[in-house]
């Protein structure tokens, strides 16, 4: 019967034994599951922050280059503009306010030099907020100047580009209903 009951005795150890490495090997398992879980979130938001950083990065520096680009084409549209400010305030020979008839007009006459030397003679009425543009050539204008100064002989440039003449040019402006 001692012998019995002390076969009884070391199965009954040997069961514990068993059952405690039996769930030590479980909570060890569930121990690196959970680690597993927390190393699979812990790489999953830092791979997000990674992507979320890199195309945001990516972004702005796109926004960064548009803006530039933009700054840039305004820059040349800007200067392309003030030149061609400064070119016509260059040709700009004569500038009065006249009436014609009961109108109150603002004209300009800017001298062109291209292939052929030509006057622009630019009219604006402010009270119709009306432009009107004309372009004489040399010899339309000589002759105009000519016969508004009764010259006898033909008139050079230096003449014909005294605010006196170009006064004389700009009376013979008239209004047509």
């Amino acid at each position: 019967k001692e012998m019995k009951s002390a076969a009884l005795i070391i199965q009954k150890q040997m069961r514990q034994v068993f059952a405690r490495r039996f769930v030590a090997s479980l909570l060890k398992k569930m121990k690196e599951d959970e680690m597993f879980q927390l190393r699979i979130k812990c790489a999953t938001s830092l791979q997000t922050s990674w992507r979320r950083f890199f195309w945001r990065n990516r972004f702005l520096n796109h926004q960064k280059r548009k803006i530039e680009c933009e700054r840039q084409i305004n820059t040349k549209k800007r200067e392309h503009l003030r030149q061609k400010r400064r070119l016509s305030l260059a040709s700009l020979v004569y500038r009065d306010v006249i009436r014609i008839d009961t109108t109150i007009a603002t004209v300009s006459i800017h001298l062109y030099e291209d292939v052929q030397t030509t006057m622009l003679l630019k009219v604006y009425v402010p009270s119709t907020r009306e432009n009107f543009s004309f372009r004489l050539n040399e010899n339309e204008v000589r002759e105009c100047l000519e016969r508004a100064l009764c010259s006898e002989g033909r008139l050079s440039w230096d003449e014909m580009l005294k605010r006196d003449a170009l006064n004389e040019l700009t009376k013979r402006l008239m209004i047509r209903n």
